[in-house]
């Protein structure tokens, strides 16, 4: 079942410009799916995909595999991810694991 805080929402869609995908709640086991599903989805339709993270509440293993299992989607299909307003406790598991080098980050906009 998918946490009910859960939802991953297009906020800006241009093929050229890239696609800001806002998500939000805790990213987890029951959650991972439906992220995963969204960003297959905007990563084949976009040279450019943006998640902002702002609203992240939580983020488990499966969370973290499943940021980085798209990572590795997004660079298979030419196209450019980022991390955008990453949570302090996100940026640390990042700056502990291997995984942090996968991603490019962004600060949040103002």
């Amino acid at each position: 079942m998918i946490s009910e805080t859960f939802g991953v929402v297009v906020r800006h869609a241009r093929r050229h410009d890239g696609c800001v995908l806002a998500v939000r709640g805790d990213l987890n086991t029951a959650s991972a799916a439906a992220f995963r599903a969204a960003v297959r989805a905007a990563v084949g339709a976009h040279d450019r995909l943006i998640l902002d993270l702002s609203a992240m509440v939580a983020c488990d293993g499966a969370g973290l595999s499943a940021l980085v299992g798209c990572s590795r989607m997004a660079r298979t299909h030419d196209c450019d991810l980022r991390l955008r307003a990453v949570p302090r406790f996100l940026a640390r598991h990042l700056r502990l694991s291997p995984a942090g080098g996968a991603f490019s980050i962004e600060p949040a906009e103002h």
